[in-house]
């Protein structure tokens, strides 16, 4: 791999910056190539072919023997799906917001529920984030009027 940095800095090489870097994204572009192009191409022994239960198969020739028997409808997902995909936290509202991995979040939406117990069973709010994308949270507030009977 370009801009290999070796055990420590002293064994980078002679033009390590000059080197291909890359960034964040790029590396995180990179890692989910890999895993539609190496892992999932690759036989996993849990996976055998419905029909042939001797027949090993990669993720994507599973995927594609399970298509073929049931068939395969695409549905769109809407704002709301896509919220409820991201992981998912459940924890109080303190006085100062939220905190989820050393962040704080805070709106003034969060005022009235500040300290108080959610209608889940467990009395803790839903609160749904993307991990690479840490500039918000949403957070899962009762709305009676809201045809759901909640907001984000």
């Amino acid at each position: 791999m370009a801009a290999y940095t070796a055990s420590h800095t002293g064994e980078r090489g002679k033009d390590a910056e000059g080197e291909a870097v890359w960034t964040l994204a790029q590396l995180a572009e990179m890692f989910q190539e890999w895993i539609i192009c190496g892992w999932q191409e690759r036989e996993h022994d849990g996976l055998r072919h419905p029909m042939m239960p001797r027949c090993v198969l990669s993720p994507n020739e599973m995927w594609a023997a399970l298509v073929a028997v049931c068939g395969y409808v695409p549905v769109p997902l809407g704002r709301e799906d896509y919220i409820e995909l991201m992981p998912l936290k459940r924890q109080k509202i303190n006085d100062y917001g939220i905190r989820i991995d050393y962040r704080t979040y805070d709106h003034k939406v969060l005022n009235p529920y500040r300290s108080e117990r959610s209608s889940a069973a467990d009395g803790l709010w839903e609160i749904h984030y993307a991990p690479h994308a840490p500039g918000q949270v949403w957070v899962r507030l009762p709305k009676p009027d809201q045809p759901r009977g909640y907001e984000w």
